[in-house]
Parts: structure tokens; sequence; C-alpha cells
């Protein structure tokens, strides 16, 4: 149970045995990405992923994931998550926004505002599309976290 203003609420977190799939990370803490500017994950190709975003918003109107196709977009006025068209209200958290997304062969799954947001998605990515990106929209923001993480298969013959 996480404690809101309205009171506490059920919440949802990665488990932590997810942590062990991790290799090879990515960091870029404290980055700025302005509307139309360069994408920090270029050059980045994943195929099971994990992905982690804190940010204020401060007066940006939209910031964007791009995961293998899967279209993870913040819409800052509404405080609204859409991933791939299907919405669902995300707080900001003492103003700011923190997302987890894991994408895999078969899914997709995006955790937002300390985990009052849980969005899990089927998704069966092209093989050909390993590509990561962010882009923002309206101003630029700063990110305090945006890591990423090559993950390694759960299934001991792969």
């Amino acid at each position: 149970l996480t404690s809101t203003a309205d009171g506490p609420r059920m919440s949802f977190t990665p488990v932590r045995e997810l942590e062990k799939l991790r290799s090879k990370s990515h960091r870029f803490d404290r980055t700025t990405v302005s509307p139309g500017g360069p994408n920090p994950f270029a050059g980045l190709d994943e195929e099971l992923v994990e992905l982690r975003a804190e940010f204020e918003p401060g007066n940006a109107t939209e910031v964007a994931f791009n995961v293998r196709g899967a279209a993870i977009v913040y819409d800052v006025r509404k405080q609204e998550l859409s991933v791939n068209g299907h919405r669902a209200p995300a707080p900001l958290r003492n103003g700011r926004q923190r997302l987890t997304v894991y994408c895999d062969r078969t899914g997709l799954e995006v955790f937002a505002s300390d985990g009052l947001t849980y969005i899990p998605k089927p998704f069966q990515p092209r093989p050909d599309d390993l590509s990561l990106a962010v882009e923002v929209k309206g101003a630029p923001v700063t990110f305090s976290t945006l890591r990423t993480w090559r993950l390694k298969s759960a299934w001991k013959d792969r």
C-alpha cells in the first residue's frame, strides 16, 4: 500500500529477482533532453530491456519513449500515461514522475507514479527493431535518472 492524498492505494513494483537478469547497462543520469534535440539512446539496440526514468516535467507538455516500436507517452497536463494507445492516470508524486519499463519478446510492462500506475500489455516487437528513444515536447526536461539495462533471458537454455 502507498499513501496518497486520497488515502492508501495499492501499488505495483517489479520483483527484485528481475535485477538478477540485468547485464550491460547505460546511464544517462542528469541528462537534459530538449524538444527536437538529440536522442540520448541513439546507437543503443536491445532485445530484452529494462528502462528506468525519473524526471520533473516542469513546463514540458509531453515526455515520450519509444521502446522497440512501443509508444510510451506521458501527458504532463493530464498527468496521464499512454502505452500503445492504452491510457491510465499517472499522477506526479512530489512533482516527479518515475517510470520503469520492461520489454521482452512477447510483452511490455510499464510502472509509473511509484507503482500507482501499472500497465501490462501483450506486445510482439519486430525482431529487427531494437531501438530506444526519448523525446520531449513543450520545454526541456532534465532526467535525474535515465538508465537502461540489457536483460538476460530468464530461461536457462536461451
